[in-house]
């Protein structure tokens, strides 16, 4: 059920951004690091069981798998920005008709926008994606290569959470530093390893539980816990409650339609996450121009995103 996890995640992501309440901000950074989990449970898996560790395969996948959908999504973006400037840029600022053509090329090659923030971005959650690339080197290179590797991978990063911790770090700071986003790669890692060797087995009980657990921590935030409870505790409750969430739900596998469904819920995952602001700007000029981010925007671009994410995943399946 790997496939509805990540969808739901993505539909996370674009309700933070495209309902625009303070309440639901942290839902997407929440998302975001439960990706960062769910990918180094997943690509640890895929390396020592499908690639074996072949570079040449792994890597034409990875790119095949992600670059010819975002391209698709910057090419439309810039379209739309060319198109309606001023309602492109009353959007989001990041959609500045003043760009030059070295953001472009940032934009293009991804990678670079984990080192900088940019004031131009095609696709705003690009920066996950190219810490993604750079998590999957680090997979490749130490990470899923053994247990330990795994183990010393996560060392490593509760120690930068550690030392950023006890400096007085921001949680944003905290948040989008690379060497942050280790702690959540090296835990899916070593659940892998922990999974093979059953020291994890979720019964369906345990499996339920968590599952509440999770949700709960999710909004737990000025409710059950106080206000500010996600800045800390909560979100590295959200990261524990992940990796055992996630090697819980990689072993449901599900028969017939229920199957069909997780596999395309699963493949429009990734575009949904891609192309939600695009979705929400032109469900704007559409059906309320110049509205603010509201749940009416979100409710009103569900349609539009998911009809994109349909498209993207039939031309990627093509």
């Amino acid at each position: 059920m790997l496939g509805s996890f990540r969808f739901l995640l993505a539909a996370l992501v674009a309700l933070s951004h495209l309902v625009g309440t303070f309440y639901l901000r942290h839902l997407g950074y929440f998302a975001v690091a439960s990706f960062f989990v769910l990918s180094g449970l997943v690509i640890t898996s895929a390396l020592n069981e499908v690639y074996h560790f072949r570079a040449r395969p792994f890597w034409t996948n990875r790119a095949l798998r992600l670059a010819p959908a975002y391209l698709a999504v910057c090419l439309a973006t810039g379209a739309a920005i060319h198109a309606f400037p001023d309602q492109a840029f009353g959007f989001t600022t990041r959609w500045t008709s003043a760009h030059s053509v070295s953001d472009v090329i940032r934009n293009l090659l991804i990678v670079p926008l984990a080192f900088q923030e940019p004031y131009f971005r095609f696709v705003e959650p690009a920066w996950s994606m190219a810490v993604e690339i750079i998590m999957y080197v680090f997979l490749f290179l130490v990470a899923a290569r053994s247990e330990t590797g795994a183990l010393v991978s996560l060392g490593f990063g509760l120690a930068a959470h550690a030392y950023l911790l006890a400096n007085g770090a921001t949680f944003y700071q905290r948040y989008f530093s690379i060497e942050s986003a280790l702690l959540g790669f090296a835990l899916g890692a070593t659940f892998y390893f922990w999974r093979r060797r059953a020291l994890i087995e979720p019964t369906t009980v345990r499996l339920s539980v968590i599952c509440a657990l999770w949700l709960g921590n999710f909004f737990a935030d000025g409710i059950l816990m106080p206000e500010g409870y996600w800045l800390s505790a909560g979100f590295y409750c959200n990261i524990l409650l992940t990796a055992f969430l996630a090697a819980g739900l990689i072993n449901l596998r599900p028969q017939g339609w229920v199957r069909r469904a997780d596999a395309l819920l699963g493949r429009w995952s990734y575009p949904v996450f891609l192309s939600h602001w695009l979705g929400g700007f032109i469900a704007q000029l559409i059906f309320m121009p110049g509205a603010p981010a509201s749940w009416r925007l979100a409710l009103a671009a569900a349609p539009v995103i998911l009809a994109m994410a349909a498209g993207l995943d039939l031309a990627q399946e093509r």
